[in-house]
């Protein structure tokens, strides 16, 4: 559904909500309606919010929906087959491993750019003093 209405203009209206405990984070069981293209959908689903670091939030979302007309008859397995899956905590932990390494490493070309960019700039202001100051050294083509 995130990338339907990433597209479509999905509108969203929240039925019911109920907290829920979750480690190191918030979380909601959701009980909710969309039209998506113009088709009312009906969904029920689990979504959080986890602090990683200082600065940093996973945000974790399992959920079902279908056609309103339909989702009735069809959420007692969704909920079944949905109680019944669970992440292996080795796969779980690799997986957040890696999109912790992905982070850093956004943050380390996003420091190398700020870092290149600075150096860019202390240059042109050390050019431009010297300019001022009729201390620059004159170039020979």
């Amino acid at each position: 559904m995130v990338g339907a209405a990433a597209h479509q203009g999905v509108r969203i209206q929240v039925i019911d909500r109920q907290p829920t405990p979750w480690q190191n984070g918030q979380a909601a069981f959701v009980r909710y309606w969309a039209n998506v293209g113009g088709t009312r959908m009906d969904g029920f689903g689990l979504f959080a919010l986890m602090q990683y670091d200082t600065n940093s939030y996973i945000f974790y979302q399992s959920y079902v929906y279908a056609p309103a007309q339909v989702f009735s008859q069809i959420l007692p397995t969704a909920l079944q087959t949905w109680a019944s899956w669970s992440i292996n905590p080795a796969v779980y932990t690799e997986r957040l491993m890696a999109a912790a390494q992905s982070m850093r490493e956004t943050g380390d070309i996003i420091t190398s750019a700020y870092n290149n960019r600075q150096r860019t700039y202390d240059s042109i202001n050390k050019g431009w003093d010297q300019y001022i100051c009729d201390a620059a050294t004159p170039r020979v083509h």
